[in-house]
């Protein structure tokens, strides 16, 4: 196949898409459409905003353990998630892959662990589709550990694509207007800013957000233009305060307090 994506190929499909704009069933529909852009794996489509959780439009989970990852993913650490950091930063639309946009030590977070490594991704490519100031939708496709990363011709294919993906991706958002309750999302936001703050200084909590989204001590330095050594004493402040010794149970502790944002824990004083 080329490079170039054949649209004859798929003209039916497309104008089914746009036969179904209205349709709750479209992301659904248009998952199915790019399976036959590229292989895929495992797909979610989202919707992100700035002031809710993620809202979740169709999720292709065949796995017990994976729902469970999910859920907890629209529960809380979507907050952690580089596609939802970058999609409220006010990235452009487009085709992204993780490798674009996550931080440094991606890899070696607890995050990552979470939720790529224990869910054996290989790969994640999302289409980012910005519907307004403050929503953008997304599709994440994933390939599986023995699947190998997305290839160049499949990759050159789904950036052909992205400008049909975003128009439907807008326009049904258009028609369906769907919204989750802000109370809920107000408090979880409230949370994620909150985390710590009975104990930690403001820059500490920064860096506490800094290190849970898998930047490395030097990442941390750069972003709030302190020293590497400066960073490091942050990072030992931190964790004595909360009173945890390693990222993974300061990740466990940012969770459960997301989680149930009204039962923070009692962190104790250093």
């Amino acid at each position: 196949m080329s490079e170039a994506i054949d649209f004859t190929e798929v003209r039916d499909a497309i104008a089914d898409l746009i036969a179904h704009v209205d349709d709750v069933a479209l992301p659904q529909r248009l998952v199915d459409t790019l399976r036959r852009v590229a292989t895929v794996d495992c797909s979610l489509v989202l919707e992100f905003r700035r002031d809710a959780r993620p809202q979740l439009l169709f999720d292709d989970t065949r796995y017990a353990w994976r729902a469970n990852t999910v859920t907890e993913y629209v529960g809380a650490a979507y907050l952690l998630d580089p596609f939802y950091v970058a999609a409220c930063a006010g990235i452009a639309s487009g085709v992204y892959r993780i490798a674009d946009l996550a931080p440094d030590d991606f890899r070696d977070s607890e995050y990552y662990r979470a939720y790529y490594a224990r869910s054996h991704v290989e790969d994640e490519l999302c289409f980012l589709a910005r519907v307004d100031g403050e929503t953008t939708r997304v599709v994440s496709l994933e390939r599986r550990r023995g699947s190998g990363p997305f290839g160049p011709d499949e990759l050159a294919r789904l950036h052909a694509a992205e400008p049909v993906v975003r128009a439907l991706l807008g326009a049904h958002w258009r028609v369906c207007r769907s919204r989750n309750a802000p109370t809920v999302a107000a408090s979880i936001q409230r949370a994620f800013d909150a985390f710590g703050s009975a104990v930690l200084t403001p820059r500490e909590r920064e860096v506490a957000r800094l290190m849970l989204g898998g930047h490395s001590t030097r990442s941390i330095a750069q972003q709030l233009a302190i020293s590497p050594g400066t960073a490091k004493i942050h990072r030992e402040r931190i964790y004595a305060k909360l009173g945890v010794s390693q990222h993974a149970q300061l990740f466990r502790l940012f969770i459960d307090s997301l989680c149930a944002p009204e039962q923070l824990p009692q962190f104790r004083r250093a």
